[in-house]
């Protein structure tokens, strides 16, 4: 038998009056189960939709999706819901709408619940009145504008939801217009009987105000000077809500804080309106290590890594961001012990910003490199000393000058310098001083995860010459990369980039290891890293890279929570020669990839398939898996 609400608390008074006879009473009284809803109906309902109706609900539908929440019948809630319903309506303008039956329908242990409701006729606003406050200074166009484009006008049902957006978005347009003490508020009376309303906007923006100090609440170890030197661009601004957010975003940026907020505006004193910015210290040390593994037709690696950061030495905002690589890499056949090799990477990078000028950023990269590659192996210390800076939201130029000094050992006999083809571009050891130029256009509307816009980038090295060194030569590439979301779970992504090496002087051409290469987990896939490539074909062939280098890509996202699904296609090609484009060699390969986001960073797995074959190489297997982190553009 099922216990209804009121037998429920009788329960306790019999129990006492059974103990006061001397009875015993069941330790636990069975109630019996609580059926499950199987499925809500609303009859009579064309305002809203199902989904918005059950959202105001306590009681629901039990979904068949594992995982989610169950929704028992509790009939005690079943009233309250009805009134719920009613009070909805009420706010969008339909105060004579009624709940005419609200009951259950019982099928074993799942019930139906039946909701039938007389909607009746909206109630129109008759009239909108907006009262500005007495000396309010705004010009009379501009109030115009503002009441003209208010969401409640007359004639439509009256809606509290859209009352209160009027008065939001009132008060953030005064703020926007440089009123941070603006104040809007609102009411309405309304005729149930004649179904009409007239709705009220008190407004009063209160006095106009630029941005004068700003004030950092929160320091302890990073210096005040600097972070007031990166808002500076905002004193003697008009106030808006938008150079708030600007300020915050600047301030986060500084990658220092674990958070940051900007206070509401409490004063104006003589058109001035201090910014107070709190802000909470982040630990300036981090370490991470992981271990990762690269398994590829021509290549396997097993890796160690470790990223140690530190984002204020000496408390003056000098950044060390310490990369350490160490390895063991196979290749290219993983049985042949000659081939393999360990790999070594050791790079500190320090960062200042604000010598000479407070917005440029001074960069130093000590680096050592230990690797292998098909046909040799090398050791190289490398160094750059560059400076970069922003001009304005969407350009960023760089400059550094750069030095690698290389040095070769056990090399094929394919790379003799006296036989090979190579001739003079292999050189061993070798000296390259270069100067880079790289001008970056990003147009998107995140610059750590885009959705949609383009990035733009055009990089151009200067080799030897008055810089002296081994080689004389010109290196351009240009990239472009675009974003399309046009559904929550679509992203389109592309990218398109294309490479020039042009020699000059006395001593024309590039080094081997500075050439084009394609081919890999972030190039074209189906393909070997660096395994598109012109090559010396001698057993095994050794890549030799190209000087001519295209490459396209182009990737379908569909993103599913913690996991995404991909389908893409790649083409790309690298010629030897200079200026030297040959579509009928280009590589297409396709395929599908699965992308997870892991707590360490995007783990993604790429399975590649060659689409056509030029005849260009022998031996290429049709199809390769890849395993990378990140996005591959």
């Amino acid at each position: 038998m099922r216990l209804k609400a009121p037998s429920l608390l009788a329960l306790p008074l019999l129990s006492l009056a059974l103990a006061a006879c001397g009875g015993t009473p069941h330790p636990k009284p069975i109630l019996g189960e609580v059926p499950e809803i199987d499925d809500v109906r609303f009859e009579g309902v064309t305002r809203f939709s199902k989904g918005k109706l059950i959202e105001h609900l306590h009681l629901g539908e039990t979904s068949w999706v594992p995982l989610s929440p169950d929704h028992h019948l509790n009939e005690a809630l079943v009233p309250v819901d009805a009134r719920r319903i009613e009070a909805l309506y009420a706010a969008h303008g339909y105060h004579g709408a009624r709940v005419l039956d609200l009951h259950v329908e019982r099928d074993d242990d799942e019930v139906d619940l039946v909701i039938r409701v007389a909607e009746g006729e909206p109630t129109l606003l008759d009239k909108v009145v907006f009262e500005w406050a007495a000396g309010a200074g705004l010009d009379p166009m501009a109030r115009e504008a503002l009441q003209a484009t208010a969401p409640l006008q007359p004639g439509q049902p009256f809606e509290v939801p859209v009352l209160n957006d009027t008065l939001g978005l009132s008060r953030l347009r005064l703020q926007a217009w440089g009123y941070p003490l603006a104040r809007v508020v609102g009411d309405a009376t309304v005729n149930p009987g004649a179904r009409t309303a007239r709705a009220t906007v008190h407004l009063d923006p209160g006095p106009y105000a630029r941005v004068g100090r700003v004030v950092v609440e929160g320091l302890v170890d990073v210096p005040e000077d600097l972070v007031l030197n990166e808002v500076a661009f905002a004193r003697g601004e008009q106030f808006s809500p938008g150079l708030m957010r600007s300020i915050a975003h600047t301030a986060k940026g500084m990658d220092v804080f674990r958070w940051v907020t900007v206070q509401p505006a409490d004063a104006v004193e003589k058109g001035l309106v201090d910014v107070r910015l709190r802000v909470n210290e982040a630990d300036p040390q981090t370490i991470r290590l992981g271990v990762r593994g690269v398994f590829e037709a021509a290549r396997w690696e097993q890796q160690l890594v470790a990223r140690y950061t530190h984002t204020n030495l000496f408390k003056r905002l000098v950044r060390l961001d310490l990369d350490v690589l160490a390895g063991w890499a196979e290749l290219p056949d993983p049985v042949d012990p000659e081939a393999h090799g360990p790999v070594v990477t050791v790079q500190p990078k320090f960062t200042k910003k604000g010598w000479l000028e407070d917005h440029l950023l001074w960069t130093l990269r000590p680096r050592f490199d230990l690797d292998i590659q098909p046909g040799y192996k090398f050791w190289s210390p490398s160094g750059a000393f560059g400076v970069g800076r922003w001009f304005g939201h969407f350009l960023r130029a760089d400059v550094s000058y750069n030095i690698a000094y290389v040095d070769f050992f056990q090399i094929s006999p394919a790379l003799d310098q006296s036989t090979t083809q190579l001739g003079l571009d292999f050189r061993d050891p070798y000296l390259l001083p270069w100067i880079r130029f790289v001008v970056d256009l990003p147009l998107v509307d995140d610059m750590n995860a885009p959705q949609n816009g383009a990035m733009l980038r055009f990089t151009y090295d200067l080799a030897g010459g008055p810089l002296l060194g081994d080689f004389d030569f010109h290196k351009l590439l240009a990239s472009w990369r675009g974003f399309w979301r046009p559904w929550s779970w679509l992203q389109w992504a592309a990218r398109a980039e294309g490479g020039l090496i042009l020699g000059y002087g006395d001593t024309p051409g590039a080094p081997l290891d500075r050439k084009f290469y394609l081919g890999g987990a972030n190039t074209v896939r189906a393909w070997g890293t660096r395994q598109l490539s012109p090559r010396l074909e001698e057993d095994p062939s050794v890549p030799a890279g190209g000087q001519t280098m295209v490459l396209g890509n182009l990737e379908a996202r569909i993103p599913l929570g913690k996991l995404a699904l991909v389908a893409f296609y790649d083409v790309g090609d690298v010629q030897a020669g200079e200026l030297t484009f040959t579509p009928a060699e280009w590589n297409h390969t396709a395929g599908p990839g699965l992308r997870y986001d892991s707590p360490v960073g995007l783990v993604r797995l790429d399975v590649g398939f060659r689409l056509n074959d030029p005849g260009v190489y022998d031996g290429v297997p049709g199809w390769g898996v890849h395993f990378g982190f990140g996005e591959a553009f």
